[in-house]
């Protein structure tokens, strides 16, 4: 009988486990990403319960099961990470003895946001800042000379940063200093004596993030973890990660290269639909705390601008799309499209040739202004996109104050969209005047405190929009 092997093989992108190594993972597609993990021996039954500390992600400090009622509920209370944006993301400030972990492209501002946090955190209390990607005088050179950040005052004995990433030392610190906040960049810098695999391996990030979990959990310190991602952009490393952070966030770079969006995909303390939008400057990651106004910055009237009001998590937001049309050189008319799906730019020029008679043989370039981009299934941009192709194609200049908001269908319908009530609302409360929209979208309830000379249009088809714009 063959003897049973002691270990298994990983993968080192996505976590997948295989009995047999294999030079492409089944999971990720990667390839030479498996490597050799030792299984763990099983403790005899005379050690169970000594290491009952850390059992399950958390750790515990029973071994008995308890009643509901024998269990002291904690009130768990919030702080502002000084960032408006980012204590959005997270549900009113970062939570108390919460994990919160940190993900984006090479470059996307992780440690730039962090780094501020931290600055701000050191006037609420302990903290610790491990840097395992830079070594301490750089770290200070660019807080000071870039970010402008002072570390005296009350932070000189509140804030220690430190470049330990062996767990066990940093552990250690973290007990003698008796920290508040630790934040760790990056946990794939961390390892363990202990585990065999370079930092970074699937086992040794496993081992450190449920060692520093359950140390921090049964302390009540708050950790703020940044993680690597993979080719995709998708948290790399095992999934273990994913199940011991409280929150998972992760920042997108706009096409634009300055605005990045923050989105959380896992929040126990809050909500999955809220987004954060900042802008990279000089100073670091800026909150946008008014993004209609940052998205609609040019006060220039020009034919082929129409703006909409769009549905990012659970925000509405103004943006503005631009329209240029010029008569064809070649044999073949160019379309491009930035920020909206090509696909649904071909139709609605196709809808506006067949339903409007509008002649259409010019070279078509649509712009979402701000360098956000809307996603193929989002169709509420329909009407607005339209309505800048006729205010170019004919050369009329759509009023600033004007809103658009609808699907536009193949018969050349306006259908409605989602949430169109507080999409109206939202447009109404910023200070736009002329709100058009499907027919079938319309309600009482938008005319609930509406401002005085502001009106709503009812669009049913794709002609009454020509009839409205011209």
């Amino acid at each position: 009988m063959a003897k049973k092997s002691d270990s298994v093989w990983g993968c080192s992108e996505c976590g997948a486990t295989t009995s047999k190594w294999v030079g492409q993972c089944v999971e990720c597609k990667n390839w030479n990403t498996v490597v050799e993990l030792k299984i763990a021996k099983v403790l005899p039954t005379s050690n169970i319960g000594k290491n009952a500390g850390f059992s399950g992600y958390a750790g515990s400090d029973n071994v008995k099961p308890l009643k509901m009622s024998e269990i002291n509920q904690l009130q768990f209370s919030r702080a502002s990470t000084g960032s408006s944006e980012f204590d959005r993301v997270l549900g009113g400030g970062v939570t108390l003895g919460s994990v919160v972990l940190l993900s984006g492209d090479p470059g996307s501002g992780k440690t730039s946001l962090l780094t501020s946090v931290a600055h701000e955190l050191a006037l609420a209390g302990k903290v610790l800042y491990v840097t395992g990607e830079e070594s301490s005088s750089q770290f200070k050179q660019r807080s000071e000379e870039r970010f402008g950040h002072d570390w005296g005052g009350e932070r000189e004995d509140s804030f220690r940063l430190s470049t330990s990433t062996e767990v066990e030392l940093l552990l250690a610190e973290i007990e003698q200093l008796s920290s508040n906040f630790v934040f760790i960049d990056s946990i794939q810098t961390l390892f363990s004596q202990s585990i065999s695999g370079q930092p970074g391996g699937i086992a040794q990030v496993s081992y450190c993030a449920k060692t520093i979990n359950a140390f921090a959990k049964k302390r009540g310190i708050t950790i703020f973890m940044i993680a690597h991602v993979n080719k995709s952009s998708e948290l790399a490393g095992p999934k273990l990660i994913e199940h011991v952070a409280d929150t998972i966030l992760h920042i997108e770079v706009a096409d634009s290269g300055n605005v990045r969006t923050a989105r959380a995909s896992k929040n126990r303390f809050g909500d999955t639909d809220e987004i954060g939008l900042f802008v990279m400057q000089e100073r670091g990651m800026t909150s946008i705390s008014n993004p209609s106004k940052f998205f609609l910055v040019s006060d220039v009237q020009s034919p082929g601008s129409a703006i909409t009001m769009v549905q990012n998590g659970n925000r509405n937001l103004a943006l503005e799309i631009q329209c240029l049309t010029s008569e064809a050189e070649g044999e073949f008319a160019t379309r491009n499209a930035l920020g909206i799906s090509m696909s649904r730019l071909k139709m609605i020029i196709a809808v506006c040739r067949k339903h409007t008679g509008a002649r259409i043989n010019h070279d078509v370039y649509i712009n979402l202004v701000g360098g956000l981009k809307i996603p193929e299934t989002d169709t509420s941009t329909d009407l607005a996109t339209a309505a800048a192709l006729l205010s170019s194609l004919n050369d009329i200049i759509i009023p600033t104050t004007s809103c658009f908001i609808g699907e536009v269908s193949l018969n050349g319908s306006v259908r409605p969209v989602s949430n169109g009530v507080p999409r109206v609302r939202e447009a109404l409360k910023i200070g736009f005047k002329n709100i058009y929209i499907s027919k079938a979208n319309y309600h009482a309830n938008m005319l609930k405190d509406m401002p005085d000379g502001a009106s709503i249009t009812q669009i049913a088809t794709i002609s009454d929009l020509k009839d409205a714009l011209i």
